[in-house]
């Protein structure tokens, strides 16, 4: 009786540990990829970073999850398993960052001095890198419209301030040369 009652409790014990083992993986599997996380030093508190479908600043790497804060200020908790199983874009690593911006004009417009216009307006932004230079690009004919894409450089601190400075100058000198212009930054972060 006392066998069949210890290899019942065994069984048991057998079976609840299996469950546990079972339902604790994607737990130990978070924890260790934390490991990995911190001792690798990445990502950082601090960098923008895109890991699958969420962007946002690092707040915090944790045990089990890494925290970021999104541009529209949301709170995700991304599982380290999940930051360590996929490829992670860090837009703040290095210290020049590229931003582009797609300006649309009419079609009819001189392109050449659309070019000029542009290359004038963003390489005299003082938050604008000389070296790499600016790029003017035309990228599509959009029905009445083209599509110019504008490529500047700047110190990765300088980021906010180029993306208003360049639009603000870009349409300040279409307007004073009498054109109508349209700027957004084009393309992802």
């Amino acid at each position: 009786m006392t066998l069949q009652l210890s290899m019942a409790v065994l069984g048991f014990l057998a079976a609840a540990l299996l469950v546990c083992g079972l339902a604790a993986r994607g737990i130990l599997a978070d924890w260790w990829s934390g490991v990995c996380l911190r001792r690798g030093g990445f990502p950082q508190t601090g960098d923008f970073v895109r890991v699958g479908d969420y962007r946002g600043t690092v707040e915090t790497v944790g045990r089990l999850a890494v925290t970021l804060r999104t541009p529209d200020n949301l709170f995700v908790r991304v599982p380290n398993g999940m930051v360590a199983g996929t490829s992670v874009a860090c837009a703040n690593r290095h210290a020049v960052r590229r931003l582009d911006f797609a300006v649309r004009v009419r079609a009819g417009e001189d392109l050449a001095r659309v070019r000029a216009l542009l290359d004038e307006a963003a390489g005299g932004d003082a938050n604008v890198l000389v070296r790499p230079p600016v790029v003017v690009r035309l990228d599509a004919v959009e029905g009445r419209f083209v599509r110019f894409v504008l490529t500047v450089w700047f110190a990765r601190e300088r980021e906010e301030a180029v993306r208003g400075s360049v639009p603000q100058r870009v349409w300040q000198a279409f307007h004073e040369a009498e054109l109508t212009v349209s700027v957004e930054p084009h393309g992802s972060r």
